[in-house]
C-alpha cells in the first residue's frame, strides 16, 4: 500500500531515520499520488490519517524538479484542538525515485497558522517521502 515518511525539521540525510505512516497498518489510512504531467514536472498529493483522528494533507498542482512551487499543506490534531494550514508553502523536489508513484520532497510553510486562533503562527519545515503511490 501507499507510504509517507514525515520528518518536520529533518537534518539527516538517511531516509531510514524519518518516521513511517503505512496504509492499513497501525490503524493508519495513506493515499497518496504522484503523476508526472510533464518531463520533470509532477502533480502530487497526499493524505495521513490515524487512529487518534491525526490528519495530514499535502497537494501541488505543479512541482518542477529545480524550482519551488506553491503548496497547500494541512495538520489536524483533535488532542491539540489544532487545525494548522497553510497555502504559501514551498515544495521543492529533492529526488524523484525509481519506478514511479514515488518522490521526496522539502517543504517550508512560513506561516502555518490555526484557523480558530490566527495569532498563533509558526514556521513549518521538513521533509516528506511519498512511495508506491497512484501514478
Amino acid at each position: 500500500g501507499e507510504v509517507l515518511r514525515l520528518n518536520p525539521n529533518t537534518t539527516e540525510d538517511d531516509l531510514s531515520m524519518l518516521p513511517r505512516a503505512t496504509d492499513g497498518s497501525s490503524g493508519a489510512k495513506v493515499s497518496c499520488s504522484v503523476v508526472e504531467s510533464a518531463a520533470g514536472s509532477y502533480s502530487v498529493s497526499a493524505s495521513v490519517s490515524d487512529d487518534r483522528g491525526r490528519v495530514f494533507q499535502l497537494s501541488a498542482a505543479e512541482v518542477i524538479a529545480g524550482i519551488g512551487t506553491n503548496a497547500q499543506i494541512s495538520w489536524i490534531s483533535p488532542q491539540l484542538d489544532s487545525f494548522m494550514s497553510s497555502s504559501v508553502c514551498t515544495l521543492t523536489v529533492d529526488e524523484v525515485l525509481e519506478g514511479g508513484g514515488a518522490i521526496q520532497l522539502t517543504y517550508d510553510c512560513p506561516q502555518f497558522m490555526n484557523k480558530s486562533r490566527p495569532s498563533n503562527v509558526c514556521k513549518a519545515v521538513g521533509t516528506v517521502v511519498l512511495e508506491q503511490c497512484d501514478r
